[in-house]
């Protein structure tokens, strides 16, 4: 079997959700036939009007299937037979089961821990993939990292770079707010030039990107769970990262080559001064090296290809 055979039946919701939509994005990247039920604007270059946030939009044609669909594939599994939303997704997955009659079911969930969607798992699917999983609960789950999305943005080389470091997040923990709290004050103490954001609502996309382009380097801390957009997002776009240890293996992780790590806020300072009095060559061959593990290891296309190497054992491009 080859990707251009399958015919992918994606299960979305209208709100855009980067892991998901970098997994569909990857699957449409691989060659195969992908249809978004229902209809999701934002895959097609049009923002939502109910998602009023600073929106990833993208330009992917509207397909049909060919045939009945080989793969039909579920997102959203933290919402799933939740009483917020329930009876309407459900009725989606009832309704495309029946309308397109996949040959095989499988699952595929981007909420933050693996203990809130355990209890609400009242299907069955052959297989499910799971973000915050670095241990199988059983046979048939496997773990699902984030890919940082590929996107139009300017990179400046490090020798024009104005800022020290930034640390851009949303506050989704305690610990996020205490690191923006000593990073400010650390900042102001050595005279750094830096950009310190924790707050709601999140930068616009535009903004963000510029102010990665800026940085000499960024740092990158767990939200609610171990994985982190910033922990790709930032290597994908050529900037060093100074990433909180969480402790947990990855798969194809970045290693001490090619970024910063720290356990605790006394070494996140002596870091952020080491990188301070770092050579410009020194950090940009850095990030290079990182950037070229996330195009290697960590792409749409690529986290899709995974996924289907499960389903599919032996598919081919």
């Amino acid at each position: 079997m080859r990707y251009s055979d399958l015919d992918i039946l994606f299960l979305t919701k209208e709100i855009p959700d980067y892991i998901h939509d970098a997994v569909h994005l990857g699957l449409c990247q691989l060659g195969c036939n992908v249809l978004d039920y229902p209809d999701k604007p934002s895959l097609h270059g049009t923002k939502s009007p109910k998602f009023h946030s600073d929106q990833l939009l993208f330009n992917l044609p509207r397909v049909k299937l060919r045939k009945k669909a080989d793969l039909m594939i579920v997102t959203s599994l933290a919402y799933d037979y939740n009483p917020m939303g329930t009876d309407k997704w459900k009725k989606s997955v009832v309704e495309a089961e029946i309308i397109f009659e996949p040959a095989r079911t499988v699952a595929l969930d981007g909420s933050d821990k693996v203990e809130t969607i355990l209890p609400l798992l009242k299907r069955d699917y052959s297989c499910v993939f799971k973000r915050e999983m670095f241990k199988k609960p059983s046979e048939g789950w496997h773990p699902m990292q984030f890919a940082a999305i590929q996107e139009p943005y300017l990179y400046r080389y490090y020798d024009t770079r104005d800022l020290d470091f930034t640390y851009m997040a949303a506050p989704s923990c305690d610990f996020r707010s205490k690191v923006a709290h000593y990073l400010r004050a650390f900042s102001e103490k050595h005279g750094m030039k830096s950009i310190v954001f924790c707050g709601a609502p999140t930068l616009a996309r535009s903004t963000y990107l510029d102010n990665l382009s800026r940085s000499r380097c960024s740092v990158s801390v767990q939200g609610m769970g171990y994985s982190c957009y910033r922990y790709f997002e930032i290597p994908a776009k050529g900037t060093v990262m100074v990433a909180q240890d969480v402790g947990i293996p990855f798969d194809n992780d970045f290693d001490d080559t090619m970024c910063y790590k720290f356990k605790d806020l006394d070494q996140l300072g002596e870091i952020l001064l080491r990188v301070r009095d770092t050579p410009n060559d020194v950090l940009e061959g850095m990030a290079m090296k990182a950037q070229a593990h996330y195009l290697l290891y960590h792409t749409p296309k690529r986290r899709a290809a995974e996924m289907l190497s499960v389903i599919y054992p032996g598919i081919s491009p």
